[in-house]
Formats: C-alpha cells, structure tokens, sequence
C-alpha cells in the first residue's frame, strides 16, 4: 500500500524518530506470525499468542506515593557497548559534540544502551531516585525518515522484538532484575495507538490487502497526508485520524485488543517490570483503557503502574480521563504551571490556583504524577536562562513536597543544557533538549553544593517523611514571590517556605490553626538552619532563589479540622521584580469578564474583572512580574478576545492572536 509522508515540521514534534526496516528486512518472528494469521474475516487476521498462557509474575507489593522516578531516553543515557552504535546502519549514528556544533547529527542515534544503563544503577540508586522509566525498547524502522532516526521508540515496527542498537531481551531482563537488586522499580514505556509508517502490515500489500490488515486500522489510516489530526479539540479526530501521519490502530476490533493485550503480557512476563508507561491517551477511547487496565490489573495485581499520559494543559481534558482505569496520570497542568513560576519568574499565585482548583476536581484515587522537565518540550535549563542551578533546586524542591509521584528527567540533576522545540517556521527542534548524558558534570554537581547532593538529601526527606508524600496540604502564606505551605499527616507536619524573586524576602508567617506549638524548632532539612515558632507566627529568611523545608513532630493537631480551609488569601509582599498593572476592557452585553495570560497559566478563572459602575468598563489590578506577557479577555466564560487597545501582538499558536503587554 502507498503512503503520503506528512511534512517534517509536523511529524517531529511525536517524540523522536527511531529507525525502520523495510517489509524484506523484518525480523523472522514478525514473519511468523503474519504467515500463521487467520484467514481474512470481519476483523481482519487474529495472530497466535507469544505470551504464556498461565501468568508466572506475582502481584506487586508496591506504595506508589513513596516511589521517585527518572525517566530517560536510553538512547540518550550511557553508552554500555560501542558495537551495537551503527547497528541500524553505517549513516544511522554520528556523535554530537558541542564545540562542532553539529547538532543535525543529535537526530542521529547517539550510542546509548541498556549495557549503559545496568552500569549506571549506582549512580541512580546513589542519587536517591526508586525507580526508572525507559523510553520504549520495541524494535524500531532501521533507515531515516525525513532526515530523523528512530532512536526514541515510539514507532513500533516489531512490538515482539528489542531494538537492536540497545541490546536485546536478555539484557533487559538483566537490567530489571539488578535494578530490583537494588530496591529499584523498572516502567517500560508501552505504545498501543500508532505502529511504524514502514511497518510490514501497512507496507505490504500482501498484508494490507489480501490478508486483511487494512482491518486493524481505523479508515482513514493509509490514504495521504490529509488524514492526520487537523482539530486538536475535536474528540473524534484525536482518537480516529492519525497522529502525525503514524497508522492509527483500531483498539476496539477485538484481534487488535487480543494483540495488545498479548504485547503487553509478553513483556511483562519476560522482563518483570513494575509498570508501565502509556503514551497518547487522549488518542484512543476510553472503552480500550478500561478493558486493558482492568485484564493487567487481573493478572499482575492493581499495584501494577499504569501510568497514563494525557498531554494536555486543561483539567477539564484531565479529568475526561480521570475513570478511564489508571492508577496514575501525569499532571501536565501544574508540569505547565511549574515552569511558569519557576523557570519564567511568574506569580507563586499561578501555582496556589492551579492547586486550589485541582483539588476540587481531581479524583483522589488517582496518584498525579509531577515532573518539571519534559522530552517532548524545552528543558527546565533553558527556559530559566539564568540562576539555572538555582531554580531547579527550587522547582525540584516542589515536587518533592507535594502528594504524587515526582519524575526526574534524564540530565536535570545536571543541568544539562537544551534547546527551543521548534525553529518558529513549524520545524521540530526537539533534538537539541535531547543530549546525551554529560557525565562530565556528574562529579561537579556531587559537590556539597551540587545539584546531585541537594536532590540526594531531597529524595532521602521525601521519602522518610509521610507529610510529604501523603499529608494534607494547608496554605500559610503567598505573596507573587513567596509561597509558604504545610503538609500534614497523623503524627508530624512539615512546611515549605519558597522564594522565586531575585532579592533576599524577610516575611512574618502566622502558623494556622495552631498547628505547630509556641516555642517549637523547626530544623530545615539540610540541617543548615532552623526557625522557632514565636507569638503564633513564624520569621522567615529567604535568600534569592531559594527554599526551606522543615519538619516537627512538635504539631497539635487537636485543632485541625476536617474540613479545613486550604487557601489563603494574597498578601502583596515586597518583591521588587513584580508591578501592579490595572486591565480594563469594554465590551457590550457581558455578564463575566476576566483576563487570562502567561502571568496566571491562562487560567480563566484566576482573575476575575469587575465592571465599573461609571464607566460600564471592565477592570482589575494584577500584580505581574516586569517583563513580556502575552494575554486575551475571556467573555462570559468561553469568549476569548484580544485587547484593540493594545499596541503590540503575537501569534496564539491555534491561527489567532495574543495581546502582548511589556513591563519595563
């Protein structure tokens, strides 16, 4: 069957490009089992099961709040056996190095491996993260397309077979089985939407045709180019066309799901993981997921992790999926709104809203998983551009603090440096924020004031303290620079002070509820300081940049409610990088009226207007960090309209445009 490429700029913003082999180069068990298909039947050919039939893995024994991953890109990571480097081909690997600047090469695979991995356990163990999550280890297309190489996994050519520049199942079950060695977990990311566009079911037209796998895929899978997503916020269309060109798996025909569900006990009863990874949620229905969820959960015990990946910066997306079966689904919103406040210097109010609201609309039942770095976006580094160390000390200090499971991306402790996602023209740059490891750096940042030693000692608080990782969270104080919170459990609380301004905060914190007792210390975690509660009230210090976590068992809770009131309200502190800027906007037959930007994570909700009696104009003081800010007015609630009164604008990014506000 004939296929139309998509365009670059479109195809590369998926994850990566790992390598295909063509239909004659395919691996003798994907042969096998297209030869040993049914006949051609309402559903298209049903392969023969590769999973044993009995499961010989047992239920794991495993509190997911307590874990802290590390995701890395095994391509990426450490480099275990230099003779599998060009083993997609001679033009598949060409090292990068920065004084070359070659960095058209890093779309090129860059030799890491699962021999790399297993010598690195130590180091990760040492670092204090629990377990590791590896981008998909599937064999995937060996020749280029479009320029890129498959190095990232997500196009599956033989779902049955490991990629041949990492190493193969042996080795895999090698680096699980040492990792469980040293109390770690392993996740391994799983792809059930799209398979490879050189994949032999969808290449061959033996196959496609005569046999019957045109079945398999939804209708408009195969046709040209015009059969990709065109409407991101259409339902339909995200789960029925096809993601950047890749064929679209048809997961309710039942020798689909059969298949999956055969992938999936396949590698988990080879290799032993702990969990998997889900990738392109929102991309298929939600009848799939909780069939699958609920058979893993069958077999491999409901602590198995199926940790589900909606890429999507609205709750509301969130929560569509929130009943779809998963123990845990990625926070993308507060991932959104921690980059926000901590990489760009916004307002520590965007945080307080983003977590007030989740509160009221996600489901408990559900672990959240928190991350501040992404592979699919710019690294943390490269959007802070200055007091890079220090801000991720900051931003990773958040995590650690929070109820969830925090995930640390692969060169973070490192600051290791990135790249924009894309050149402004439609062209994925995702390459440049996907470098290898520098260990280089490592022995730097294991300095006493390294980033390794602080996220060491961190992860050691996280996960010594059920405050942290299971407490209930009540706000002190907040300020557009300071942010001040308790986590509290049964027996102890703990409390996390931030400063994300540039100069030194002095506040007066009043402990709520009684919560610590007058005349108790307050060791900081790093055993660096301490601070004593005096009159009701607690004297905080912090320097630029920086964060303080305390923790006491000198707490009365007999004055703790049940229903306890989590916010406060915004005091306007003292910080010299934030201004006050009054919006006013006039518009006819309104009811609401409120103004949504980079300042409040677009959220609109968080600054609601109020009309002036006077002059039927819409106003608001809001206090916003001086620099550059893109924002519109939301009318009535889903109206969103751009300020005519503004001077300067930019492009939406979805066709329209931004209002653009500059603070000297």
């Amino acid at each position: 069957m004939k296929r139309m490429f998509v365009t670059l700029g479109i195809f590369l913003f998926l994850c990566c490009s790992k390598s295909s082999v063509s239909f004659a180069q395919k691996s003798s068990a994907e042969k096998s089992s297209a030869e040993q298909s049914s006949p051609n039947t309402l559903w298209g050919p049903r392969l023969p099961h590769r999973a044993p039939q009995a499961t010989s893995v047992k239920p794991k024994d495993i509190d997911w709040k307590r874990e802290i991953v590390y995701f890395l890109l095994v391509d990426r990571f450490a480099d275990g056996d230099t003779s599998n480097n060009n083993a997609a081909g001679p033009k598949s690997h060409k090292k990068f190095e920065e004084k070359l600047g070659n960095f058209e090469d890093l779309k090129t695979y860059q030799g890491g491996d699962l021999l790399g991995i297993i010598a690195k356990l130590d180091y990760l163990k040492d670092l204090g993260v629990t377990a590791i999550w590896l981008s998909p280890l599937y064999q995937n297309p060996n020749e280029n397309f479009l320029g890129w190489w498959s190095y990232h996994g997500y196009h599956p050519l033989d779902h049955f077979s490991v990629e041949k520049t990492f190493g193969d199942m042996e080795l895999v079950r090698k680096l699980v089985n040492e990792a469980h060695a040293r109390g770690m977990k392993v996740i391994l990311d799983t792809v059930y939407n799209q398979v490879a566009v050189q994949h032999p079911w969808v290449q061959d037209p033996k196959n496609w045709n005569d046999k019957g796998f045109s079945k398999w895929f939804h209708e408009l899978s195969g046709k040209d180019d015009k059969t990709s997503i065109h409407n991101w916020e259409d339902e339909w269309e995200l789960e029925n066309r096809e993601l950047y060109g890749l064929p679209d798996l048809k997961q309710d025909n039942p020798n689909v799901y059969d298949f999956l569900l055969d992938m999936s006990r396949y590698w988990i009863e080879n290799t032993g993981a702990d969990g998997f990874r889900l990738d392109a949620v929102k991309h298929i229905n939600s009848n799939f997921w909780q069939r699958i969820t609920s058979d893993l959960y069958k077999l491999y015990g409901k602590n198995f992790l199926m940790l589900g990946e909606v890429f999507h910066g609205d709750t509301k997306v969130l929560v569509r999926h929130q009943n779809d079966g998963f123990n845990a689904l990625f926070d993308i919103p507060l991932y959104f709104d921690i980059r926000r406040v901590f990489a760009e210097g916004n307002s520590m109010e965007v945080l307080s809203n983003r977590i007030l609201e989740e509160s009221k609309v996600y489901s408990h039942k559900i672990l959240w998983s928190t991350l501040i770095d992404n592979h699919d976006l710019e690294r943390f580094s490269y959007v802070a551009k200055d007091h890079i160390r220090e801000k991720i000390k900051n931003a990773t200090t958040f995590l650690a603090v929070m109820n969830g499971l925090p995930v640390l991306y692969y060169g973070t402790e490192i600051a290791l440096t990135g790249g924009p996602s894309n050149d402004g023209k439609g062209n994925g740059t995702e390459h440049l924020n996907r470098r290898m490891m520098d260990w280089g750096k490592v022995e730097i940042e294991k300095k006493p004031d390294g980033l390794i030693t602080y996220m060491k000692n961190l992860f050691a608080l996280r996960r010594s303290k059920k405050s942290l990782y299971d407490g209930k969270f009540v706000e002190f104080y907040k300020d557009p620079c300071v942010y001040v919170f308790a986590k509290v459990s049964e027996k102890e609380a703990s409390l996390a002070a931030f400063n994300n301004c540039s100069v030194k905060q002095k506040v007066r914190v009043p402990v709520r509820y009684n919560l610590f007792t007058e005349g108790a210390e307050l060791p900081e975690f790093r055993g660096t300081n301490k601070t004593k509660i005096s009159d009701t009230a607690l004297n905080l210090s912090l320097e630029a940049y920086s964060s303080e976590v305390y923790n006491s068992n000198n707490v009365n809770l007999s004055e703790f409610p049940k229903d306890f009131e989590m916010s406060v309200p915004v005091s306007i502190g003292s910080g010299s990088d934030f201004v006050q800027h009054r919006f006013v906007f006039e518009v006819p037959k309104a009811t609401s009226v409120s103004v949504a930007g980079d300042f409040n994570g677009w959220n609109p909700k968080a600054h609601q207007m109020t009309q002036n009696q006077n002059t039927k104009k819409w106003e608001i003081l809001v206090t916003m960090k001086r620099g550059k800010h893109p924002y519109k007015f939301v009318v009535n609630g889903s109206e969103w309209l751009i300020d005519s009164t503004a001077t300067v604008f930019e492009n939406d990014g979805v066709g329209g445009k931004n209002s653009v506000l500059n603070i000297p």
